[in-house]
């Protein structure tokens, strides 16, 4: 990965070895990986590991059939990942942080969010630079 250097964040090797988890579609495995380095930054990029950990934790449920669980989880990721959505970051996330947006809406709509349950109908991922 090459960073953007003009960028004030560094991501923590945890957040980007949980990102490409969450690419893999390895949720379980980047939430430990998210947690990690969650826990560990005490700046404000914690709340953007968060909220990518709680995207993550929202497909989870959507693939054990939770469909509320992932509502909840997509709902309070973006109320996380708004405050971001101007920021400059090592690597764009604007692409992320407007699906999430759209997850967020939609997943507002009970019965538009019900109808289309699977992770394959919602699943987008995180564009990391080579």
């Amino acid at each position: 990965m090459v960073p953007d250097q003009s960028s004030e964040y560094i991501f923590a090797p945890r957040a980007v070895e949980g990102i490409k988890l969450y690419n893999r579609k390895l949720f379980f495995e980047a939430h430990e990986a998210l947690e990690d380095a969650w826990r560990a930054d005490p700046g404000k990029i914690r709340s953007l590991y968060q909220g990518i950990l709680q995207v993550g934790v929202g497909f989870y449920h959507l693939e054990k059939g939770n469909a509320a669980g992932a509502r909840k989880m997509f709902i309070r990721a973006w109320k996380l990942l708004s405050n971001w959505e101007n920021e400059n970051l090592p690597f764009d996330l604007s692409e992320f942080i407007i699906k999430v947006k759209e997850l967020d809406g939609l997943a507002r709509d009970e019965q538009v969010f019900l109808s289309r349950t699977g992770v394959n109908d919602w699943f987008f991922p995180i564009n990391l630079p080579n």
